[in-house]
């Protein structure tokens, strides 16, 4: 297949900025692969179908080339309402593991976005623009009770400036959710667990804008962990845009900007990582969709997904067991370096980096019921549970695995995953013990300062 430059197409309803306040620099060109997978045996009377995003055009993902798709989709799509690109694919009964590798290869350049605001001179909303209803409306996953509008209005007072009021609403998120593995995606969980993911982060910011009459959307894909040009790392990740009156959609990344210290991978160095994520956004990053619950053809389900951001697969009829899925992104400056990295993901590599999905166990769940039958090993502290060990990291490295419990970081009880953001040591140098629990057992583990590379928990 030719390589096919895909068209920017026109946000329905969008309006860009004309006033030159919203600036896309530090354009970031690369080169990628991705690779979905459905693993295992479909059984003799079940047909696989699947939908991947297809990457497009955005107004900070630019220089879109599709190189090639394989095998050719059943079908190909643009969601309706949210605008993003998919293909379908139909795989036939019963059919062997090794034809059911769906891989997209693909340039793009992703651009840092810079927005300034200047408060006082926002015109008002145009209420008549279809972008207007539809990012303000109550909808599956993100329900407007009212419950979560007398939250939103207690929460910016008297502001009356959507602008005003959507950081209002940020700095709270950041103030008072933690980051944690969550029981179910949606806005209804976060208000009641008040931690989560990515994900969870997101939709809280877009409910409690939607109910204050700020249209707000999320936004699905990958960006480099740790954010930076020195990351090794593509990861699945979901962030949220506000629309502003006269400046268009702005990013805004609570899940990012809930951590410490400064925006210095970023045109604004000096900007704390916490003012950067409101407004701006890093070029590190690769767009798939937009918006929720979106209309694919054919339907995923009676219910549609809450988003889509890697794909989806459903069955015809269900399994009662279906095949675990598997993704790989390699994304990198030259397409031979992400050819020799896809065939061989243990290969060292300068320019190239990988994203190597594995489907996880949910060790917050093991985790909490370890506390509940044996009480008496947690005596000293809650404890947080390790959720992901990225390859290469400190605590690969350290021995730390997937389904550990942290219960002390440099002498400090942890109760909570604010608790190893309170106690962190940044001085690389500095040499420090954690107490981790596997299993029943407890073992003494040295690290150094700097980033561990885990994902943690509470459970």
């Amino acid at each position: 297949m030719m390589p096919v430059a895909l068209p920017l197409l026109v946000l329905l309803g969008s309006l860009a900025a004309d006033d030159g306040q919203v600036q896309y620099v530090n354009p970031k060109a690369d080169e990628a692969a991705f690779v979905f997978l459905v693993n295992g045996e479909i059984p003799k009377e079940a047909t696989a179908k699947a939908w991947v995003p297809i990457p497009r055009e955005w107004e900070n993902q630019r220089g879109v080339k599709i190189r090639s798709i394989k095998p050719t989709p059943t079908s190909k799509g643009t969601e309706p309402r949210h605008r993003f690109a998919y293909g379908f694919w139909q795989f036939a009964k019963g059919s062997p593991a090794r034809t059911r590798r769906i891989e997209l290869r693909f340039s793009f350049t992703c651009y840092e976005v810079n927005a300034t605001v200047e408060p006082k001179r926002l015109p008002p909303f145009d209420r008549t623009k279809d972008l207007y209803p539809l990012y303000t409306k109550t909808e599956p996953h993100i329900e407007l009770t009212e419950e979560v509008k007398k939250l939103a209005r207690s929460i910016v007072g008297s502001q009356e400036n959507p602008y005003l009021q959507a950081r209002a609403l940020y700095d709270w998120i950041l103030d008072h959710m933690t980051y944690g593995w969550r029981k179910g995606y949606g806005l209804k969980y976060a208000m009641e667990e008040m931690r989560g993911d990515c994900g969870q982060h997101g939709v809280m910011f877009i409910g409690l804008c939607r109910a204050l009459g700020i249209p707000a959307r999320g936004v699905y894909g990958f960006m480099a962990f740790p954010p930076g040009p020195e990351s090794r790392e593509f990861m699945p990740h979901g962030w949220a845009e506000f629309y502003v009156p006269g400046h268009g959609w702005l990013p805004c990344d609570p899940a990012v900007g809930r951590n410490p210290g400064k925006a210095r991978h970023t045109s604004k160095p000096d900007l704390s990582l916490r003012d950067y994520y409101f407004g701006n956004l890093d070029n590190q990053r690769l767009i798939f969709s937009k918006g929720n619950n979106p209309n694919l053809s054919p339907r995923t389900a009676d219910k549609p997904e809450p988003f889509i951001q890697v794909g989806a697969v459903r069955y015809v009829p269900e399994p009662e067991r279906s095949p675990k899925l598997h993704f790989d992104l390699v994304i990198g400056p030259r397409q031979e370096d992400v050819s020799q990295l896809l065939s061989d993901p243990k290969r060292e590599s300068t320019s190239a980096r990988i994203y190597r999905f594995i489907e996880m166990l949910r060790p917050a769940d093991s985790a909490a019921a370890l506390r509940r039958k044996h009480p008496e090993l947690f005596r000293e502290a809650k404890g947080v549970v390790v959720v992901m060990v990225l390859p290469g990291s400190q605590a690969e490295r350290a021995g730390l695995k997937t389904g550990d419990i942290i219960l002390k970081y440099n002498g400090a009880s942890l109760n909570g995953v604010q608790d190893v953001e309170r106690h962190s040591v940044s001085e690389e140098q500095k040499r420090f013990g954690l107490v981790i629990l596997r299993g029943e057992q407890k073992i003494r583990i040295q690290v150094h300062g700097g980033k561990l590379g885990v994902g943690l928990s509470d459970f």
